[in-house]
């Protein structure tokens, strides 16, 4: 996961660099939600997704950026 924070990272550099902005600051937020839920998963994987239900569909809604700075802020 770690991993695939930083590529976001690398590549919000990259389009930063190129002029497209937007592009960045969604490649940049992708990294840092990505990078919030990293110490989550090893405590244990439900903890990285929703509350929501499993779909029917057999995929696991994401959570919210929010979700993850409340159990990292003391608050």
């Amino acid at each position: 996961m770690i991993s695939n924070g930083l590529d976001f990272l690398n590549k919000a550099r990259e389009e930063l660099e190129a002029g497209q902005a937007k592009l960045s600051k969604v490649s940049f937020w992708m990294d840092v939600e990505i990078l919030m839920k990293v110490p989550l998963v090893p405590e244990h994987w439900t903890l990285a997704c929703s509350g929501k239900r499993w779909s029917i569909a057999g995929t696991w809604p994401a959570t919210s950026s929010h979700s993850p700075m409340q159990r990292h802020v003391p608050g």
